[in-house]
């Protein structure tokens, strides 16, 4: 059995990026045949993951130029997996509602498009996209863990930075960048864990994971209504339908405002954990 113990945290750091390489290559495997939305999540976890390993390296010394390339690879999934995760969320919401289930074929329509798209991107992964290159391994056992220490607190001030309320940007945009700040916190935070670092700030992280997972909701149904107005305007509106519509606007609407009122709480007391 592997003694965890006898490694440096570069080490696991080098087996945690490692192993998180070769669960993305499973997960694509996986989606060879057909595109289970529960797979492609797990992808995009994994992705996510990722990014968050990479742009702690990316903080230290000589770190961009080890990971750049890989980052792009990265990122270009990431971008063309949410696409189609978002259609597929779309198309179960409105299975949930039956007064939507004409809605349907528009959303199957949407959802087939998308996994056109993450099909043609599949086949412009080279094998070798996601293998752990030895380069990077090597790099990785040059660091020591005030290096990695230095870039995770580097990150976790940047992103605490961009949980705030932004005036004067569409709504879901700024929900949205701040859902990004907080999942990328409690990433950070796992990262630790299974690095063998010391944990910071966990009470407060589990709060914004939580936060993360309720932003993410209201971002879904806020998505699902703007699809609706859109889609409605094509097939030209009934009144019940544009009532539907309003009314599920009002319920996001105060579901904003309630979200609003917990970040602010919530960067309020996690400030209280940084010295003046």
């Amino acid at each position: 059995m592997e003694d965890r113990s006898a490694k440096t945290v570069a080490e696991r750091w080098s087996v945690l990026v490692q192993s998180t390489l070769q669960e993305i290559q499973f997960y694509l495997r996986d989606l060879h045949d057909e595109l289970p939305m529960k797979t492609v999540h797990q992808l995009r976890l994994a992705l996510k993951r990722l990014r968050v390993l990479l742009a702690v390296l990316e903080q230290t010394r000589d770190g961009l130029k080890q990971v750049i390339t890989l980052q792009k690879s990265v990122n270009k999934l990431f971008e063309v997996a949410g696409i189609l995760r978002d259609a597929q969320v779309r198309r179960g919401l409105l299975e949930e509602e039956h007064s939507l289930h004409f809605l349907l074929p528009e959303a199957d329509k949407n959802v087939r498009k998308a996994e056109k798209r993450f099909r043609m991107h599949q086949k412009e992964i080279k094998s070798s996209t996601f293998n752990f290159r030895k380069s990077l391994g090597n790099y990785l056992l040059t660091l020591d863990q005030d290096n990695l220490e230095n870039a995770m607190w580097y990150l976790q001030l940047k992103y605490l930075g961009r949980i705030h309320i932004r005036h004067g940007i569409p709504e879901d945009e700024n929900l949205h960048a701040i859902r990004t700040a907080l999942k990328r916190l409690v990433e950070l935070q796992k990262i630790r864990i299974e690095v063998g670092m010391v944990e910071a700030m966990t009470a407060r992280l589990e709060v914004a994971k939580s936060m993360a997972q309720e932003i993410g909701t209201w971002h879904d149904h806020h998505l699902l209504n703007q699809y609706m107005t859109r889609t409605l305007r094509k097939k030209g509106i009934d009144e019940a339908h544009r009532n539907h519509v309003a009314n599920r606007q009002d319920i996001q609407q105060v579901r904003r405002l309630e979200l609003e009122g917990l970040i602010n709480n919530w960067v309020q007391e996690t400030r209280k954990a940084f010295p003046d």
